[in-house]
């Protein structure tokens, strides 16, 4: 027998008898075993076949070899960015958008790559996530992340702060009707109610089947003693 093969055989039996408290530990020291002093793989030799693995379209296999290399090269982003490319083929997006965030170490060097992670991460409502990804970055200039920044701000319970992200990202053009909904729910919270009125007429006007904004505006005309508009509101949404 292979003396390698029977050393491997051996590390492995003894795992068996160790208590499960120590998994973690006893995986990273198999996976050092095998990789470091078995096949004598380097990073540079792991990185050329996780990218032949990615070319090969290979992804339940990918994804298992860069899990082991992250353990053993933590540091590593490109296994990091290979892991998440490959979540997201395999249709595990949060996994993947958060892989790839963390594997962007610019993300001015990477703007295009950023902004799909973001929008996913929005999708996937993490909104944690996005608002410390974006605290540092320039977004001032593009009116989606505007939004999305916003909208992530109002749901960790930064309105105000989260209203004028969203007024920013109205006044350089983003007029989608969820930008509406969003302005009116933030003075909602806030108490400017008139102002809440305005933009949840302009979401509703955008998009008349809208049940969140019928919803909000309701209880705004209701807030706001005009009952009537409330009523038949109601009645337009039954």
């Amino acid at each position: 027998m292979n003396k390698k093969f029977l050393f491997f055989i051996i590390i492995t039996s003894i795992t068996v008898f160790i208590s499960v408290r120590y998994t973690a530990d006893l995986k990273k020291f198999y996976i050092e075993t095998w990789y470091l002093h078995i096949k004598k793989i380097t990073p540079e030799t792991a990185l050329k076949k996780a990218r032949l693995l990615y070319k090969k379209k290979e992804y339940t296999e990918l994804m298992d070899f860069c899990s082991n290399m992250m353990l053993l090269y933590p540091e590593n982003r490109e296994f990091r960015g290979l892991a998440g490319m490959t979540s997201l083929k395999l249709g595990n997006h949060l996994a993947g958008a958060q892989l790839l965030l963390s594997s962007i170490e610019n993300p001015l060097e990477s703007p295009e790559l950023f902004k799909k992670v973001i929008v996913i991460l929005f999708k996937e409502k993490h909104y944690g996530d996005i608002t410390a990804a974006l605290s540092e970055y320039p977004v001032h200039h593009d009116t989606g992340l505007l939004y999305i920044y916003g909208v992530s701000l109002l749901s960790q319970g930064e309105v105000q702060k989260g209203l004028r992200y969203l007024q920013q990202s109205e006044e350089r053009g983003n007029i989608n009707y969820e930008v509406y909904y969003y302005l009116g729910f933030a003075h909602h919270r806030l108490g400017n109610t008139e102002k809440a009125r305005e933009h949840l007429e302009e979401a509703l006007r955008l998009n008349p089947l809208d049940n969140k904004t019928r919803k909000l505006l309701v209880a705004t005309y209701s807030k706001l003693k005009q009952y009537k508009k409330a009523e038949r509101l109601l009645r337009r949404g039954m």
